[in-house]
């Protein structure tokens, strides 16, 4: 079937619910797949559903909302497919057919000024600017700000005044007329002897005459020399309450070289990566996540989980948090060590004896640099999981009576990429297939035996299930009684 959602979606995050239920009682757990065509334009809050035979009428949502993707592209048309999974033990419903949705999703950017900066990042979104020059850091392109310098005086004013709308040290009191949002060396301490010419507790030493992110301004009286959004007074590890880039709070006091007295600074400047570069001159590493957590992980009582997150660079250069979603309208929260959580804060999370009531639970990894200040956390994706009772009997009796005859095992079907290996007491392999069929009867079955028929002995027998999909292995004996 297919079907077309009316309201469309858009890039700015709009949210429509979709809900789906079955139309008759199925024997066994129904899985329906969730399948995104295109996940950079639609996303979903869940990726699959699961419908039991007490629940089949109970209609269950999906939240869909529309993904920002940052370019010029128009209204996309898209699909979200649902489909019952083939492991669906429920014949009538494993052979049903897909349920296509068809979406569009609204492009929200826009380019007025044809500069090739979408609206959303061009600091002067009317005016042609590519190079996006922003002088007192306000956020407000030099091409359209009426206050380049930042120092309260309009640029009208300062060419009235004769004074430079590029230094925001040269401006005439009684001119002010603008709130001063751009930090000022005007300390009164003339730069030959100044040590400190921005104030912004590092050394004009260390800092240099060079002009790091070539910008115009040279290090020593630039606040953010390296150009990444982070103040030098930030990453050099010192601090600045106001957030001005000035070393403690405005306005600050010096000595008579130009020092700041009104804040501890000057100390040895944070090289937080050991990379031999002050980070307040070196562009931070970009964390990229190369091994996710798996989607889902399947509850086994008594069974311990572990989730993996695998990063790149070196992953010593950044924080890993857990966090944990105990319901879906809830915040996530930093996971705590605990008998329940071990590793919250390393790249592999154990999920201790987990519960069935831990079901609606879910589990991301939060990523933070240690190099950079000021870096934005970066997420995995979530975990989900869910419960599967197997039922891996011990022992079982191939006498013909047709009672037992057979080691079965109950929940296999869910896990369609399982591998099962058995071994006699003396380590030789006796059965290893993937899949397993539920129909060993005690015979040998390796390739280089005489018959698939031959009997092994009565006894004891260890056995090692690989379930696949990032799932636990489990091991354990079976007894085969003659």
């Amino acid at each position: 079937a297919s079907y077309e959602l009316i309201n469309p979606l858009n890039e700015s995050g709009s949210k429509v619910t979709v809900a789906l239920q079955l139309n008759s009682q199925p024997s066994s757990d129904v899985l329906i797949n969730v399948f995104l065509l295109d996940p950079t334009e639609v996303g979903s809050d869940v990726s699959f559903l699961i419908f039991s035979p007490q629940n089949w009428n109970q209609p269950q949502s999906i939240q869909l909302f529309g993904v920002d993707d940052f370019d010029l592209d128009g209204d996309i048309a898209t699909r979200i497919i649902f489909s019952v999974d083939p492991a669906t033990a429920d014949q009538d419903y494993s052979s049903s057919g897909l349920i296509t949705l068809h979406l569009i999703n609204q492009d929200n950017d826009v380019d007025p000024d044809g500069d090739d900066l979408l609206a959303r990042f061009d600091n002067c979104p009317d005016d042609f600017n590519p190079d996006q020059e922003d002088l007192d850091g306000d956020g407000i392109g030099d091409a359209c700000d009426p206050d380049i310098d930042g120092d309260g005086v309009t640029n009208m004013q300062e060419n009235q005044d004769q004074t430079d709308p590029y230094d925001n040290c040269d401006f005439m009191n009684s001119s002010i007329t603008l709130v001063i949002n751009a930090a000022r060396d005007c300390d009164g301490v003339i730069d030959d002897v100044d040590l400190d010419d921005d104030n912004d507790g590092i050394l004009d030493s260390v800092e240099t005459q060079g002009d790091f992110d070539q910008n115009g301004i040279i290090n020593s009286y630039d606040l953010d020399s390296d150009g990444d959004g982070c103040p030098d007074v930030v990453e050099a590890g010192l601090e600045d309450p106001d957030g001005d880039g000035l070393l403690g709070n405005s306005p600050v006091e010096v000595d008579a070289q130009g020092r700041v007295i009104s804040a501890q600074g000057y100390s040895p400047v944070a090289d937080a990566d050991a990379s031999g570069l002050k980070d307040f001159l070196e562009w931070p590493p970009i964390p990229s996540i190369v091994q996710q957590p798996p989607p889902l992980v399947i509850v086994f009582p008594g069974q311990d989980i572990r989730l993996n997150v695998e990063i790149e660079p070196n992953h010593l250069h950044f924080n890993i948090q857990w966090q944990i979603l105990r319901t879906p309208t809830g915040n996530w929260e930093d996971l705590n060590e605990s008998d329940d959580f071990r590793g919250v804060t390393t790249q592999n999370l154990t999920l201790v004896n987990p519960q069935e009531s831990w079901v609606p639970w879910q589990f991301r990894a939060a990523i933070g640099s240690t190099a950079y200040s000021c870096a934005p956390l970066i997420f995995s994706q979530s975990t989900h999981l869910d419960y599967q009772p197997l039922r891996i009997p011990n022992a079982f009796s191939p006498d013909n009576d047709g009672k037992n005859d057979f080691w079965t095992i109950e929940g296999l079907g869910k896990f369609p990429n399982h591998q099962l290996t058995i071994y006699s007491r003396w380590e030789s392999v006796i059965l290893n297939e993937a899949p397993y069929e539920n129909d060993w009867g005690g015979e040998l079955r390796t390739s280089y035996s005489n018959a698939d028929s031959e009997n092994v002995a009565e006894g004891t027998y260890f056995y090692i299930l690989v379930l696949g999909n990032g799932q636990p292995l489990l091991k354990g004996f079976i007894y085969l009684k003659r």
